[in-house]
């Protein structure tokens, strides 16, 4: 029997008058996959933003592995990986980009993250491209470098918005096998 991973309680969310999210409630168990459908405007990232600590001003109720999210809580946010409105250093190089990422947390020790950044370059397949600005980037490059930065701390969880977006055939089943 797998563990509760994800557990979102009558979340409301609105902007000013207009409400968003109403009601929303539904668990996620370790090694599962839930996937939002529905149109533009029907919730879906503020959904995933809202799980991900980056809006606030919510009601309801959301519990990651059994403790109230705390987004304070650098524990927390080193177990949840997310490619949601995904920004870069444009100037930096994708190595850079993961390097400092990775030195913004404590989930990986300084002596494992070379490691770590070649394995995940690799992953994506953008080891040559790792010394590129990534201002140079295609957008699908620029989607695998957040896929990269995603899985950097090795999260127990995966919020992904639209994460085909941009990507190749090659790139979406490498994506579909992570899943």
């Amino acid at each position: 029997m797998s563990k509760t991973i994800l557990d979102v309680r009558h979340l409301q969310k609105g902007y000013k008058n207009h409400p968003v999210l109403s009601d929303v409630t539904f668990q996620i168990k370790q090694g599962h996959i839930l996937g939002l459908i529905g149109k533009n405007g029907a919730g879906k990232t503020t959904l995933m933003k809202t799980i991900l600590g980056l809006n606030t001003g919510y009601q309801g109720e959301i519990f990651f592995r059994g403790e109230k999210l705390d987004i304070s809580s650098e524990v927390q946010k080193a177990q949840i990986g997310s490619l949601v409105d995904v920004s870069f250093y444009e100037d930096m190089s994708a190595y850079q980009n993961l390097k400092l990422a990775m030195m913004l947390t404590a989930a990986i020790p300084t002596s494992k993250q070379e490691e770590r950044i070649r394995e995940l370059l690799s992953f994506v397949g953008l080891e040559n491209a790792s010394k590129k600005s990534v201002r140079s980037f295609s957008f699908g490059m620029k989607q695998r470098l957040a896929l990269a930065l995603a899985l950097s701390t090795e999260p127990v969880l995966l919020i992904l918005d639209e994460p085909f977006v941009g990507l190749d055939p090659k790139a979406a089943l490498m994506l579909k096998n992570v899943m």
